[in-house]
């Protein structure tokens, strides 16, 4: 069997980049002919590397001085990250809009009528969550504020950011209308956001819930509160680019972009709270949500908030803007997405634990939502 070289050109960093290069390994554990060499943006390695002769090239950096690498090279040439349009490759990435889409269904879920988002505007990945993020809040009537260009976090719990942040973002925080949702592009934006509240006196979730992107453990503990964040689902990225490079060193042709959807929020302290101010509507969503894969109905909802079924209704969905009934499947679907991507149980087990009365049950209604079945939809959402 003729051996394949595949250069790696990653940045090399915990969280995102670290699963993503986690995945991309696994894949090949498949294809032992393979042969991979890592390779930073320095002249003495592109050197070797041009010297090394690669049959396929996976690349993720934010530095655009990687398209000078590639013009060397006429190779089969994968895309991990989506900082800017890489010429002659194909991408395999998250979909940053859908990303944006969930980040504003979830802080909507949460009963916030001002949302707002922060982080760059200058690469790609950035624009497209902002663009998902405005568009699903515009089909739900509801405005969003940005800040103009701010300048990344480097490092962002360093001393020297603490002591000394960009004043223009300081008081966009401060001046913020509260209670208010705030989706971070990344999760150094949200670390940074959250040490930014704590040393302004914004208390993180009661004025300011925040919610950040890659569910990087290590960041998303470092916030006092920890942060919430959407799982991206890096390590299934890395694997999918393995499989496109395969098949375009096979001479086939792969879709490109080829996007992945967000597996899930993870939801930590820094998004715990409802922003609903009414009273028995706000009774009715906690009970919901804590009690919906018990299989509860409209009328155990209504037990519990006694008062007319009409008057509830009206104020639930001018609140939450659907039917309490929808709610509930809502959550009851959520959980079903989380035993399907997080375990292996059967789906009859799944439907249980999630407040269906069966396996059909949940077929059809997760098909209706979400437009594929339950075991398409752990299938996307695995590695292989």
């Amino acid at each position: 069997m003729t051996a394949k070289r595949i250069a790696i050109v990653i940045e090399l960093a915990v969280g995102y980049r670290e699963d993503v290069i986690r995945g991309l390994l696994r894949f090949m554990e498949t294809r032992p002919n393979w042969l991979y060499q890592g390779c930073e943006l320095k002249s003495k390695e592109l050197q070797a590397l041009h010297r090394w002769c690669p049959d396929g090239i996976v690349v993720g950096y934010h530095d655009q001085s990687v398209k000078q690498l590639l013009r060397g090279f006429s190779l089969p040439t994968i895309d991990v990250f989506n900082w800017f349009d890489l010429p002659d490759s194909t991408r395999v990435s998250i979909d940053d809009v859908a990303v944006g889409r969930m980040a504003a269904e979830y802080l909507l879920q949460r009963g916030f009528k001002n949302l707002a988002i922060i982080g760059e505007t200058s690469a790609k990945f950035a624009i497209e969550r902002r663009d998902g993020f405005v568009a699903a809040l515009a089909a739900a009537n509801v405005n969003c504020f940005r800040i103009g260009e701010v300048a990344r976090p480097t490092v962002s719990w360093s001393v020297a950011f603490r002591t000394t942040p960009d004043k223009t973002l300081r008081k966009w925080l401060r001046e913020l209308p509260k209670p208010v949702g705030i989706f971070a592009i990344d999760d150094d934006w949200a670390l940074t956001l959250s040490e930014l509240c704590n040393q302004e006196g914004i208390r993180v979730p009661d004025q300011a819930a925040i919610l950040g992107v890659d569910d990087e453990e290590l960041l998303c503990q470092m916030s006092r509160p920890p942060l919430s964040s959407i799982n991206t689902g890096a390590e299934r990225i890395g694997w999918e680019a393995g499989k496109a490079l395969a098949e375009l060193m096979e001479g086939k042709r792969v879709a490109n972009p080829l996007l992945l959807q967000p597996v899930r929020v993870v939801e930590r302290q820094s998004t715990d709270i409802f922003a609903i101010e009414d009273t028995e509507v706000l009774s009715a969503v906690r009970f919901i949500q804590t009690n919906a894969h018990r299989g509860i109905g409209v009328t155990e909802v209504l037990r519990m908030v006694p008062t007319r079924r009409r008057t509830l209704e009206h104020r639930f969905r001018e609140l939450i803007g659907r039917s309490i009934l929808d709610e509930v499947q809502r959550c009851r679907i959520a959980r079903a997405k989380n035993l399907l991507v997080t375990t292996d149980i059967k789906l009859s087990v799944v439907a249980q634990r999630s407040g269906f009365s069966s396996a059909g049950r949940l077929c059809r209604v997760f098909r209706q939502v979400t437009g594929e079945t339950p075991a398409a939809f752990r299938r996307h959402q695995a590695l292989e």
